[in-house]
């Protein structure tokens, strides 16, 4: 799985034309509880890995079954996880050593 309840993710994948979107991750929901939701909106097809509740953090495109535009929306929606990258600070720190000399710019 690649989120996490409550990480900041960016859409890669999308039949809507939403990649580089952003969205913040709610929770995890089965197909079922998906497809029950009032207004559903929701982008996977057929079998698929998790699914993500998520709050759009931008304006998401909504389009037919058919790829036909629709409208924009910022109701939450359901992901499916595989379309997802999250967004984390984890490791940041280690890129550069602390006892590790900056470059310094030619002239200085």
């Amino acid at each position: 799985m690649n989120c996490r309840k409550g990480d900041l993710a960016r859409i890669v994948r999308s039949q809507a034309g939403n990649e580089g979107r952003m969205v913040s991750v709610v929770e995890a929901v089965t197909r079922e509880q998906a497809q029950q939701m009032e207004p559903f909106v929701g982008w996977w097809r057929g079998p698929c890995g998790p699914l993500w509740l998520v709050q759009p953090l931008q304006p998401l495109r909504v389009h037919t079954t058919e790829g036909e535009f629709l409208s924009f929306t910022m109701e939450p929606c359901v992901i499916e996880d595989a379309w997802l990258r999250p967004i984390r600070g984890e490791g940041l720190d280690d890129e550069t050593p602390a006892g590790e000399e900056l470059p310094q710019a030619v002239g200085a």
